[in-house]
């Protein structure tokens, strides 16, 4: 997630200021002091070594404190004219005061987004070009959505702490486009009735037994079977 974002997506000021001011789209603006740490030789260029360093470090990761994605920093400053070194560390840490615009989703906040995929199951959308977000749907008779288009749906869940962050949504229309609803949704019980075939197969087993017993009886009654002939053997006769 960090590299998808800070190689793959450049948001403009205007842009993230835009996002900031409509209701509902979870971007925060935050101005907060993040610590760093930077190795002696990228004083040569400082302040593009700062800069590289924020973006490859804060820009597209979950911050505890912010609770939520930093999407971009901007109006970084120094705080103090000195940076900190241990003794069992080259580097220098410094603490910087800056900009942060902040993904932070809002379970029941309202979010527009652009859908990527449609299928019979689900919606797949894409929100600030790199949040991906997945709508259950009932069954696609009643949807009418095309890639591409713009549709607003409500945050119903998601966890952003993970490498892949997970947001649910669900339509703010759901109920007339055939949304799931995993709490209200009623299972008919069916029952299962033995087949036809099975019958059959029960009472044609019972009469190959009866014939067999038959038969049995039959060749008893015809041919007797006849008595076993005694083996000849050789006898000895004793002297008295």
């Amino acid at each position: 997630m960090t590299k998808k974002i800070s190689k793959n997506v450049k948001y403009t000021q205007a842009e993230l200021e835009n996002y900031t001011n409509v209701d509902g789209s979870c971007v925060k603006k935050m101005n907060t002091n993040l610590h760093l740490n930077i190795l002696p030789s990228g004083l040569k260029n400082f302040k593009q070594s700062l800069l590289t360093l924020l973006s490859h470090k804060k820009v597209g990761s979950y911050d505890d404190k912010m609770e939520g994605i930093i999407l971009d920093i901007h109006n970084v400053k120094l705080i103090g004219d000195s940076g900190a070194i241990r003794f069992d560390d080259p580097k220098i840490h410094l603490d910087v005061v800056c900009d942060c615009y902040v993904f932070k989703p809002v379970i029941g906040a309202i979010v527009k987004g652009t859908v990527r995929h449609v299928s019979s199951s689900q919606i797949g959308v894409i929100i600030y070009r790199v949040f991906s977000v997945s709508i259950r749907l009932v069954n696609k008779s009643n949807v009418k959505i095309e890639v591409n288009s713009e549709i607003e749906f409500r945050i119903k869940h998601f966890d952003m702490e993970h490498v892949f962050p997970y947001i649910e949504g669900e339509l703010v229309n759901g109920n007339e486009l055939g949304l799931e609803n995993v709490n209200n949704l009623k299972r008919v019980k069916i029952e299962k009735e033995e087949p036809e075939d099975c019958k059959d197969e029960i009472d044609i087993i019972d009469l190959i037994d009866e014939i067999k017993e038959d038969e049995l009886n039959e060749s008893q009654t015809i041919s007797p079977s006849k008595p076993k002939k005694k083996k000849k053997g050789i006898s000895f006769k004793t002297e008295e």
